[in-house]
């Protein structure tokens, strides 16, 4: 009985996991997956994507870090 119960808690977790692997948070949406269940995965799928790239030298706004023109203040970046 013990190990159907461990089953459904990583299954919880994982479904948690995929939700939140899209946004960048795979780890928190399988931590809230475990333990909030169901709770946990409408929590994941509220959050925010996690920006990845790097901060503009001029304006200080995140920008893809492909980019070579910021584009809010459109000056060179590189």
């Amino acid at each position: 009985m013990e190990f159907l119960f461990l089953i459904l808690f990583l299954f919880l977790g994982l479904i948690g996991y995929a939700i939140g692997s899209g946004k960048g948070r795979g780890t928190e949406g399988f931590f809230l997956g475990l333990f909030l269940g169901f709770i946990g995965w409408i929590i994941v799928a509220c959050l925010s994507k996690v920006e990845t790239g790097v901060m503009c030298p001029h304006c200080r706004s995140m920008i893809d870090e492909r980019a070579t023109v910021c584009p809010k203040c459109t000056r060179a970046v590189r």
